[in-house]
C-alpha cells in the first residue's frame, strides 16, 4: 500500500510499535478516523520488511469479514501467501460474529513465525485478547502528532527555516491538536 503523499516517518512510533510486534507477533492499531492507522501500518511492515499481504475491509459486513478471513486463511495454509499480514480497519464491535475465523487466521499466522497488524476503529473486546494468549500490550492507541511531527510536515512541505518551521508548527499544533489529518490539511493549505 503507497504511503500518504506529503506525510512523515513518525520514526519513533514506527520505531517502538515495529519492536512491539517482532515481540508480540500480533498488534492491533485503534483509533478514531483521520488518524492515518493505514499509513502507520504501511510505514511499519516497511520497518519489519519482508513480504505483506494487505486485506482491506472497510465498510464489509460481518459475513463478508467472516468469508474473507475464511479465504484468506485458507490461501495462508496452502502457503500462497506469506504469513505476514495488515487486516486493514476491521471493525472489531462485532467481532463475535467472526471472532473464530480471526482467532484462526492469527494462530495460522503466528504458527507460521509471521506477524498481523489490525487496524480499526475500535479496541479489541476485553475477551479476545485472551483467546489469542495476548493481554492489553499488544493494543496500540494511534497517537496525535506532537510538534516535532508537525515541524518535520512543514519543512516536508517546503519551509527550510528551521526556526520558522517550529513556529507554524506551535500554531499547527495547536489549533489541531495534532490530529493528523487535521495537521495535514493545515500544512498543505
Amino acid at each position: 500500500i503507497p504511503l500518504v503523499q506529503g506525510g512523515i516517518s513518525r520514526s519513533t512510533t514506527v520505531l517502538n510499535i515495529s519492536n512491539l510486534l517482532r515481540e508480540q507477533r500480533a498488534v492491533f492499531l485503534c483509533g478514531s478516523s483521520g488518524l492515518g492507522k493505514t499509513n502507520l501500518a504501511s510505514l511499519i511492515s516497511h520497518e519489519v520488511g519482508g513480504s505483506w499481504g494487505w486485506a482491506g475491509f472497510r465498510g464489509m459486513q460481518s459475513e463478508q469479514i467472516k468469508d474473507v478471513l475464511t479465504r484468506v486463511a485458507f490461501e495462508l495454509n496452502e502457503e500462497r501467501l506469506a504469513p505476514f499480514l495488515v487486516l486493514d480497519d476491521i471493525d472489531l464491535s462485532q467481532v463475535l460474529l467472526f471472532e473464530r475465523e480471526l482467532i484462526s487466521l492469527i494462530f495460522s499466522i503466528i504458527n507460521k513465525n509471521g506477524m498481523v497488524i489490525i487496524t480499526g476503529p475500535s479496541r479489541p473486546p476485553l475477551q479476545l485478547l485472551p483467546k489469542l494468549w495476548k493481554n492489553e500490550t499488544c493494543e496500540v492507541s494511534v497517537p496525535y502528532f506532537d510538534e516535532t511531527e508537525v515541524a518535520e510536515m512543514v519543512c516536508e512541505h517546503g519551509l527550510s527555516d528551521k526556526e520558522r518551521a517550529y513556529e507554524w508548527a506551535r500554531i499547527i499544533w495547536l489549533t489541531t491538536s495534532g490530529h493528523p489529518q487535521l495537521v495535514h490539511a493545515r500544512v498543505i493549505n
